[in-house]
């Protein structure tokens, strides 16, 4: 049942969609389309949609992962609205993608960055929200502060043709420097080890992401028998889906400590008030 999470999600997409379609200064940001542009060879015996059927189907997992975390939190009754508007923008993410990868037309070639700019602008909102207080200025202006950060790829994207991988970059560096002072200010030592653990898989997935998307074409230069049927763009989809897997089960479990932290206090003032 869609929820105002889902509709928070879409909400997004839906005014990208409006910008991109009106505003002219979308069309001089530089995307590049055409099956040339991957590595995987095209399959003749394919309709023309489905030419790229690995590059085309692995964006279906995107839709997997989203409802996979979906029905587990709602299972343990978890109520956070950060990881259910997630949940939710993987989702539709998961078909702004494959609109990209069948139509190869330059709007959702724009679409496509401008939301993945979106998800890593959550995840660092999420992360510093579990640092600050429920007052804090960040938390309480969180969409308008997600909102200026999407800002930042319309405007460094006319400035550059690479102004999406220096936006991209910035927040995937932001990302790693919030996520290592949460785990590093974590009161709670329980798991820290594991913690750690999720915390270097992530990193590691993210590095993939990038050398696989950058290096595709000349990794089918150096091995064709394989990355021109597993390219890299395969490749770098699966290691971002890993690093979103990985990094909602570590924000999920420390959203859990803090969850637990909270009503440990309010049951300990309970008890103090209980016996003045």
């Amino acid at each position: 049942m869609f929820d105002s999470a889902f509709f928070r999600a879409a909400g997004v997409v839906t005014v990208m969609s409006v910008c991109i379609y009106s505003m002219s200064i979308f069309d001089k940001i530089q995307i590049y389309t055409g099956v040339d542009e991957y590595a995987e060879k095209p399959w003749p015996s394919m309709p023309s949609y489905f030419a790229m059927p690995l590059n085309t189907l692995i964006n279906i997992i995107y839709t997997f992962l989203g409802v996979y975390w979906l029905f587990l939190r709602r299972q343990k009754r978890d109520h956070s609205m950060n990881l259910r508007v997630f949940c939710w923008i993987i989702i539709i993410y998961s078909g702004v993608q494959l609109f990209r990868i069948v139509t190869q037309q330059h709007f959702f070639g724009v679409l496509d960055q401008w939301y993945t700019l979106h998800i890593a602008s959550w995840v660092f909102l999420w992360t510093l929200s579990l640092q600050l207080e429920k007052d804090n200025w960040i938390v309480k202006n969180f969409i308008l502060i997600e909102l200026i950060l999407c800002l930042s790829y319309p405007i460094l994207g006319n400035l550059h043709p690479h102004g999406y991988e220096v936006t991209i970059g910035t927040h995937l560096i932001l990302i790693l420097v919030a996520v290592i002072r949460l785990h590093m200010n974590l009161k709670n030592e329980k798991d820290a080890n594991f913690r750690l653990c999720l915390l270097c898989i992530c990193a590691s997935c993210c590095i993939g992401f990038v050398l696989f998307d950058l290096l595709e074409l000349y990794l089918a230069t150096l091995w064709p028998s394989m990355f021109t049927v597993w390219s890299g763009h395969f490749f770098s989809r699966v290691c971002d889906i890993l690093q979103i897997h990985f990094m909602i089960t570590l924000l999920t479990m420390i959203e859990d400590y803090k969850f637990q932290e909270h009503n440990e206090k309010v049951k300990l003032k309970r008890i103090t008030q209980k016996y003045k």
